[in-house]
């Protein structure tokens, strides 16, 4: 084939058809992708403020849950010390029965030979599994008496259980006691003064009895020695 020289080579025009389908196409791929990057564009924006709006909430999230936890703490704190500071004893167990908090007026009054001890102890007496036994499982049952032997002294407590209901261990139960030591003292101490004093209105009752007949006795000894005087009195005439 032979070819001509590129002087008289000619570049064919495309048809005027054609020209005008491509640039009308191109036309309306332009305006789809300009509408399509508007779209884009508002969407984006719209993406913009609303992750500006959710950082937002979820700050004022963040802060409401660090002063929530913040007034959750410092409210545990506050019952603690007003749990530290009563002046009956508190035991906390769970639901296997294992100890969870026991307060520093409870300590003492489980150990009555140690007064000095004020801090908590983890471990307690072996005669409190047998009261946790003995105590009826209620939601609040009423008080018993129990005695605890100590090296130097004995002490009489009043125990009450109340049991409540946790998501976290099932059942819970709390033991308040209340040292009843003095009260039982000083009930003794009435009933010593009350049979005295019922004693001595006995002992009154019986002296008034028995000085009734005394004092007849003594009148009468007197009228006898009276006459008995005077007889003598004649006969020695």
């Amino acid at each position: 084939m032979q070819t001509l020289p590129a002087d008289r080579q000619k570049t064919l025009a495309p048809p005027a058809g054609h020209t005008r389908s491509t640039r009308r196409a191109l036309a309306a791929a332009f305006a789809s992708f300009n509408q399509t990057a508007g779209a884009l564009e508002t969407t984006y924006t719209k993406l913009q403020a609303e992750v500006s709006r959710l950082r937002h909430e979820l700050e004022d999230k963040n802060r409401s849950l660090a002063e929530s936890l913040q007034e959750n703490q410092r409210m545990r704190t506050y019952l603690a010390r007003i749990v530290e500071g009563l002046p009956c004893g508190v035991l906390v167990f769970d639901g296997e029965m294992k100890l969870r908090m026991i307060n520093p007026a409870a300590s003492r009054l489980l150990n009555p030979g140690n007064e000095d001890s004020s801090s908590p102890k983890t471990s307690i007496p072996q005669f409190l599994g047998s009261l946790l036994t003995a105590l009826p499982r209620e939601d609040f049952s009423q008080e018993q008496e129990w005695l605890v032997e100590g090296s130097r002294c004995n002490r009489t407590l009043g125990v009450t259980r109340a049991w409540f209901q946790t998501k976290e261990s099932g059942g819970d139960s709390i033991l308040i006691l209340r040292d009843l030591t003095e009260a039982k003292q000083l009930d003794r101490e009435r009933e010593v003064s009350r049979r005295a004093q019922a004693l001595a209105e006995v002992a009154t009752l019986l002296a008034h009895e028995v000085r009734n007949p005394l004092g007849s006795l003594e009148l009468f000894a007197g009228l006898l020695a009276d006459a008995l005087a005077g007889q003598i009195g004649r006969a020695h005439v």
